[in-house]
C-alpha cells in the first residue's frame, strides 16, 4: 500500500517522528538540548551553529526531578562529560547528535536515554548503555 503525502509535509519517513526533530525540519533550523550536569538542568531551543548560541529566549531551564541526577553524558561531539555542559543537536535534515544520557536515582538505580543519530529517535534502558569514555 502506497501512502499519499500530506500536503505541505516532507515526503519521507523521518518527518513522521514525533517531537523536536519534526519541528526542526519544518523550521529549517537546528534545535539543541543543552544539559548542565553540575546544576542538574537542561534547556531546549533554536540553535545557531555558526554562533554556537541559542537564537532566541524560547528555551527555559528545566531542573531534573528531585532524587534524579545526571551521572554522565556521552555525545559524538563532546565525548564523555561528567561535570560540565553537553549538547544534543537536532538538524533540519532530521538527524541528531548521537547521545547517551546517564541518569542515577538516589537509591543507585541507573538509566540511560539514547538519542540515535540517524533519525533522532530515543530509547530508555535500565543500567549503563553506550561508550564509557
Amino acid at each position: 500500500v502506497r501512502q499519499r503525502p500530506v500536503q505541505g509535509w516532507p515526503n519521507d519517513r523521518r518527518a513522521a517522528d514525533p517531537g523536536e526533530p519534526r519541528r526542526s525540519r519544518l523550521q529549517k533550523k537546528s534545535l539543541a538540548i543543552t544539559y548542565d550536569l553540575s546544576k542538574g538542568t537542561w534547556v531546549a531551543g533554536s540553535w545557531d551553529d555558526d554562533k554556537q548560541a541559542y537564537v532566541s529566549d524560547e528555551g527555559r531551564e528545566v531542573k531534573l526531578p528531585e532524587g534524579l541526577r545526571f551521572r554522565a553524558i556521552w555525545t559524538s561531539l563532546d565525548g564523555l562529560v561528567t561535570d560540565d555542559v553537553a549538547r544534543t543537536r537536532f538538524r533540519p535534515q532530521g538527524d541528531a547528535t548521537h547521545t547517551y544520557i546517564h541518569l542515577e536515582e538516589e537509591g543507585g538505580q541507573e538509566y540511560t536515554i539514547e538519542v540515535q543519530s540517524l533519525l533522532g529517535r530515543t530509547r530508555l534502558e535500565t543500567g549503563w548503555l553506550g561508550p564509557s569514555s
